[in-house]
């Protein structure tokens, strides 16, 4: 497993506090450079994430276009135009006792920022947090999956060949780093995971004050109701089911429909299914299941 020692760990964080004081970050044609330049590196090293992302989880080009890069140069591509909009301080409307002063709000960077990633996607999940950081104004420490190490070489080559640590570095490791990590005073914790991990990061969060943004799996719902297109509900479903094995935050995890179309769309959900799922030959457009515990837990469902 690729891990990074405490000591650089550290020597990385006070680095960036003290960069981030600098207040370099906070220049919007700075914030602009550093998405651009991302931009192009990302897009320079896609063969390289292809074949990671084949590696450590079956996905085909295509999957990590729609899923993965696609998505992450769509977003940065939306922050670059709408980054001077959302600098601009806004006016609001003087309270009594204000009205010789100008009252506006402004938005202001954290700090340093800590982001966690996950294995599913390790790429989209790394990144697309990343351009937040940036566009605030922060500076930014990321830990990649350990589950995905072919992605978090990628990811650690295209982020030192872009930026200098002291503004955003990649940190490797498991749980032992993640434990540490978060005993550091950061100023924004970005993290996505289950709710269990998740409440170990809020808990660590409280300690220092540290405002945190727990993006967590659940148990999503998918809902038909009666006057519903089938055969589009169909394509959705098992597009939403089966797509990187099924290893989506949002997946459907059950479907609540109509009575008067319950027989119809399970008949023509299993007909797509087995039009769509033939067997091995499908896993370069749905991933594989990556851990063994997620593994062992789909079986034991089927053996239920």
């Amino acid at each position: 497993m690729l891990t990074t020692d405490n000591p650089t760990t550290h020597r990385i964080f006070n680095a960036q506090k003290y960069f981030f004081k600098t207040g370099v970050t906070k220049s919007i044609s700075f914030r602009k450079k550093s998405l651009q330049k991302l931009k192009q590196s990302i897009l320079d090293h896609a063969e390289d994430l292809y074949v990671a992302l084949d590696k450590d989880l079956g996905k085909s080009k295509d999957l990590v276009d729609r899923t993965e890069i696609g998505r992450v140069i769509s977003e940065l591509d939306f922050m670059l135009a709408h980054l001077d909009e959302w600098a601009t301080p806004e006016a609001v409307p003087e309270y009594p006792g204000t009205t010789f002063s100008e009252a506006f709000i402004e938005h202001e960077a954290f700090g340093v920022s800590y982001i966690i990633g996950p294995f599913n996607y390790p790429i989209n999940l790394v990144f697309c947090p990343l351009l937040g950081a940036i566009v605030g104004g922060n500076t930014a420490i990321i830990k990649p999956s350990e589950l995905t190490p072919e992605s978090a070489r990628v990811i650690e080559k295209i982020i030192t060949s872009t930026f200098d640590e002291e503004y955003i570095a990649v940190i490797q490791g498991g749980r032992e780093e993640n434990t540490y990590l978060l005993s550091l005073p950061f100023d924004f914790i970005f993290f996505t995971g289950s709710p269990a991990t998740g409440k170990i990061v809020m808990a660590a969060a409280a300690k220092n004050l540290t405002p945190v943004i727990l993006e967590l799996g659940g148990k999503s719902p998918f809902i038909v109701l009666s006057d519903a297109d089938i055969d589009r509900t169909v394509n959705m479903l098992t597009f939403g089911r089966f797509s990187n094995s099924g290893q989506t935050c949002v997946a459907p995890d059950y479907v609540l429909a109509h009575e008067s179309i319950k027989d119809i769309l399970l008949s023509k959900l299993l007909e797509k299914i087995k039009a769509t799922m033939p067997g091995i030959d499908a896993i370069g457009k749905t991933g594989i299941r990556k851990t063994g515990r997620i593994f062992n837990q789909v079986v034991d469902i089927y053996q239920r």
